[in-house]
């Protein structure tokens, strides 16, 4: 088992030549959770995405969760999520902002594979030769189907929310347009 460490967004402080495995994947980590996807030229797949914009909290949430743990599984190997929470700032939920914090266990020894591309060739040269622990993998299979599923189940229920609106949309532009006037005149 590696260390368990929280991570939020942020990049001050970046460290070009960190000291220590834990160091890097702590700041790799960083990196990915302050980055838009598709923000970042030739790597447009490249952080978290914002699919989750102007949905209703639970599913941003829920939402969110599952960007996180899809973009670390791609980019950061070396870290396996084991929770994500969410600062508690009343008023930056209310303004539609939010800020995860990450739980990740860090595997110094485990092997970066399963990227695609160019980045895959630069990470397997650079990663350490030791072997993964099936306990771990087992364990961070089952976490990540959960989270999921439950991502999917909150896709789904957001998903049935928007056609109830599509559905409400034609009565509220009805509504918006109606001729008022003879209400106003009797009074």
């Amino acid at each position: 088992m590696g260390m368990k460490i929280d991570v939020s967004a942020g990049l001050a402080g970046i460290n070009f030549s960190p000291q220590s495995i834990a160091e890097e994947v702590i700041q790799n980590m960083r990196c990915i959770l302050a980055t838009r996807k598709g923000s970042v030229p030739f790597d447009r797949a490249f952080g978290v995405s914002w699919d989750m914009l102007d949905r209703p909290l639970p599913v941003a949430k829920a939402m969110m969760i599952a960007a996180v743990v899809e973009a670390v599984q791609e980019y950061e190997p070396r870290a396996e999520v084991r929770g994500v929470r969410f600062n508690a700032d009343s008023n930056a939920a209310m303004e539609g902002a939010l800020d995860p914090v990450v739980t990740i266990e860090i595997n110094e020894g485990k092997p970066i594979s399963g990227l695609r591309g160019k980045r895959n060739v630069q990470a397997v040269a650079a990663a350490p030769k030791a072997g993964t622990n099936a306990e771990t993998e087992a364990v961070t299979a089952s976490d990540i189907s959960i989270i999921t599923q439950k991502a999917e189940q909150a896709i789904a229920a957001a998903k049935a929310a928007t056609s109830a609106l599509a559905k409400l949309e034609p009565r509220l532009r009805d509504i918006e347009t109606a001729d008022y006037s003879a209400i106003y005149d009797q009074g």
